[in-house]
């Protein structure tokens, strides 16, 4: 079980998420109240990325550890309950990579590319200050041509 408040985050990096890869205009989003029923939800199954979570529950904000795979299996459940009820879902990670990749995985150079890399950019902190200053300016060289981008 997730702590309140960590929901609240993932809430709204989730929102802003959806939000930003535009499958839903804005004026689509949200309720006048909380009690009204819900019509699109963007959703993410758990997966490798909670593997910290489950060696060491307290340290990734869990109450108890957890089975992964029962996890996941509830939450594809819960996902087929809510679009029985007529609620439809979108995958956070689909509503990342809409455009980004084709069917094999591939990265599809272009705008929606670009900008998801200028978005998770905003995520990411390279501290290179253990590293020599030639080794320094490699890496600041390497992202650059990467992404089109020097360190921060």
């Amino acid at each position: 079980m997730i702590k309140r408040y960590y929901l609240r985050h993932v809430f709204i990096f989730c929102f802003g998420l959806l939000l930003m890869a535009g499958n839903a205009p804005a004026g689509d989003i949200g309720a006048a109240a909380e009690w009204d029923p819900a019509k699109l939800i963007l959703m993410h199954t758990p997966g490798d990325e909670i593997f910290f979570g489950v060696i060491h529950p307290a340290a990734a904000l869990y109450e108890k550890p957890f089975n992964l795979q029962k996890a996941q299996e509830q939450h594809l459940n819960y996902i087929r309950l809510l679009e029985d009820q007529g609620i439809k879902t979108i995958g956070a990670v689909d509503t990342l990579l809409k455009g980004t990749v084709d069917k094999n995985g591939n990265p599809i150079p272009g705008k929606e590319l670009d900008d998801l890399r200028e978005f998770a950019s905003d995520f990411l902190t390279i501290d290179a200050s253990g590293l020599s200053t030639e080794k320094q300016t490699q890496l600041q060289k390497y992202i650059f041509c990467m992404h089109g981008q020097g360190l921060r």
